[in-house]
């Protein structure tokens, strides 16, 4: 791992409540905020905080490994709330831990679960057709295929 520019201590502080030592430096410039580290090498860069607590501490990681939050807490760098995972490790933890956007919770939701009862107990009464639901609620009657058989919104009781 190349130097860093000043001691990862200097850009965090201790959050009491959940034990988080929290970022206060330079973050990325994706939709969520995750801490980064300016490195000295060369061209200017910015590596991950986290990869770079682990790496101080363990040594450098394996391509292909993350460095996951036990905490889901992004801007998190404590050591102790740090594991190596896949991609598929950091997912199925999200999963396990209900962290997913799915339901009304989506970015592209367009109903909610009050909507998708009504729409299965429409649909269970057989006077309805899957286009005549679908188009009550301004979605495509694949929308509403998927809704009755629970392929989709299958959280919703």
């Amino acid at each position: 791992m190349p130097p860093i520019r000043r001691p990862l201590e200097y850009y965090t502080v201790p959050e009491p409540n959940t034990g988080c030592a929290l970022w206060i430096g330079a973050l990325n410039g994706s939709g969520r905020p995750y801490a980064t580290v300016p490195v000295a090498a060369g061209r200017p860069r910015c590596i991950g905080a986290a990869r770079a607590v682990w790496e101080s501490a363990y040594g450098p990681i394996a391509a292909g490994t993350f460095i996951c939050h036990k905490c889901d807490v992004p801007l998190c760098v404590e050591l102790a709330h740090l594991f190596p995972g896949t991609a598929a490790d950091n997912s199925a933890d999200m999963v396990h831990k209900q962290r997913q956007a799915r339901g009304e919770r989506a970015p592209k939701a367009r109903l909610t679960a009050a909507q998708v009862v009504e729409i299965r107990a429409r649909y269970a009464t057989g006077r309805e057709g899957l286009r005549t639901i679908a188009r009550d609620y301004g979605v495509w009657p694949n929308a509403i295929k998927g809704i009755v058989r629970r392929t989709s919104w299958r959280h919703v009781a």
